[in-house]
């Protein structure tokens, strides 16, 4: 219970004069007692090889707040899990961390090897709002590197959306379409690359010449650049593709 007490009294502190906080709840999970919080969802959690997970339940300026703090073995796998459960994200207030979703219901983020989820109850603005200063509290008060969480090989294509996966249970609940691929590859990981201007996607991970080079064939288009192969399905918007592969 220390740790938890600490994220506690830090949240308080820090908020103390813009935002009246009170704690009502406070619970720690280990890896074994994951389960009894969420169920069947604790095993994609374990995938990204989940370390502790911190609840509190929170009134802030009147509202009422469920604050879950998710520890991963390491950045990466805290932007994997984040990439899995974030949807029809908007634009939050204030744009405090790069990889960030905001809903009327759920703000979502990733700092450092956490993954943060902030509920609140009702959706309203004043509810949303309160969640921007727990976030923002919880900053404040737990000092980070912010390395960049995504490889070059990545970010220059500028995708909309990009997944992280690392393993088949993240493929089969967002990816299902290239569980196959993944399986004949035995892959451990890849990435999953979306446009708004194309219902195509890539999928994107580590592999020589040598590896890919069957897979160049009527089903798929294949660019190797670097050590990274860029893979997409044949048939659905080869212009994009290929001009999105020129890029590279």
């Amino acid at each position: 219970m220390t740790r938890l007490f600490i994220i506690a009294s830090f949240i308080i502190s820090a908020t103390f004069c813009h935002a009246q906080i009170k704690v009502t709840f406070e619970q720690t999970y280990d890896a074994g007692a994951l389960y009894g919080y969420m169920n069947g969802g604790s095993e994609l959690y374990k995938e990204y090889q989940f370390q502790k997970l911190t609840v509190q339940e929170l009134e802030v300026d009147g509202q009422e707040l469920k604050f879950e703090c998710f520890e991963m073995a390491s950045p990466s796998l805290a932007f994997g899990i984040f990439s899995v459960n974030v949807y029809q994200c908007h634009s939050a207030e204030n744009n405090l961390l790069p990889h960030l979703c905001a809903t009327d219901y759920q703000l979502q983020a990733v700092y450092g090897n956490r993954y943060l989820s902030i509920i609140n109850n009702t959706g309203s603005s004043d509810a949303q709002k309160a969640a921007e200063k727990v976030l923002h509290s919880f900053m404040e008060n737990t000092p980070e590197n912010h390395d960049p969480l995504l490889p070059k090989y990545i970010t220059q294509l500028n995708p909309d959306n990009i997944m992280y996966m690392n393993g088949m249970l993240a493929m089969e609940n967002r990816a299902a379409q290239w569980t196959g691929l993944y399986q004949q590859l035995e892959l451990n990981s890849c990435y999953i690359l979306k446009w708004k201007t194309s219902k195509v996607s890539v999928m994107v991970f580590q592999a020589d010449k040598k590896s890919i080079s069957d897979l160049a064939d009527e089903n798929y288009l294949v660019k190797q650049k670097k050590g990274a192969a860029y893979v997409a399905p044949k048939g659905y918007d080869d212009a994009f593709i290929n001009q999105l592969f020129k890029t590279l």
